[in-house]
């Protein structure tokens, strides 16, 4: 039996960031929806001149105002990604709605410094200090983790595992591959730490038992 906390779900694919050799096709390919290119989006969210303070990285800023910005209709809890190899960012859908506003220009310009930076130099630039630089070029504090509540594990949680005895509850945004009734929590050990599966209602109250 495996005690909690842990995640036995499969870790989500992360992006190809290769800028150079050959460049596989989104696995999601068929379920992008097209926003537009990022200088479409720049200026109608009115960012435009924010990317504009990157224009020392002449050749990056060109490729990343010609890219193509779309929704990852299967992101969870990353906010949003970036794709140099394919000149393409995704954000997550929630980002679109209706007073996030500032969390959407935040990622947008965070996912659009990778794209600069990693076309500017040929090369993946991570969190580095050139991509820090871009950030701290277009006005923008270079932090690599998103706080958006509305997309935590808890608030995008697909299912809920809750200890019957201390009722700590363990949220995934996949299903586990291991069944709950293999499991345990670690803190009260397999004898008292069994759990129970919870399936959340969302904006319908607290979570159901299954």
């Amino acid at each position: 039996m495996t005690s909690l906390p842990f995640d036995p779900a499969l870790p989500a694919a992360d992006p190809v960031d290769a800028v150079t050799g050959p460049v596989p096709n989104h696995p999601l390919d068929h379920r992008l929806k097209t926003l537009g290119t990022v200088a479409a989006l720049a200026t109608r969210w009115r960012l435009l001149g924010r990317l504009n303070g990157a224009g020392k990285a002449v050749r990056g800023l060109a490729a990343c105002l010609g890219a193509e910005v779309t929704i990852g209709r299967r992101m969870r809890t990353r906010a949003g990604s970036a794709w140099p190899g394919r000149r393409l960012i995704m954000l997550h859908p929630d980002l679109l709605k209706p007073g996030h506003e500032t969390d959407r220009d935040q990622t947008f310009l965070h996912e659009c410094a990778h794209l600069i930076a990693d076309l500017e130099h040929g090369r993946s630039c991570g969190h580095d200090a050139r991509w820090r630089a871009v950030m701290l070029a277009i006005g923008e504090v270079p932090a690599t983790t998103h706080r958006i509540d509305y997309l935590s594990a808890s608030a995008q949680a697909r299912v809920i595992w809750r200890c019957v005895s201390c009722g700590r509850e363990h949220a995934f945004v996949r299903r586990p591959r291991r069944p709950v009734a293999r499991c345990h929590c670690r803190a009260c050990g397999p004898d008292r730490g069994r759990l129970e599966e919870l399936v959340p209602l969302r904006d319908h109250g607290p979570a159901a038992k299954t």
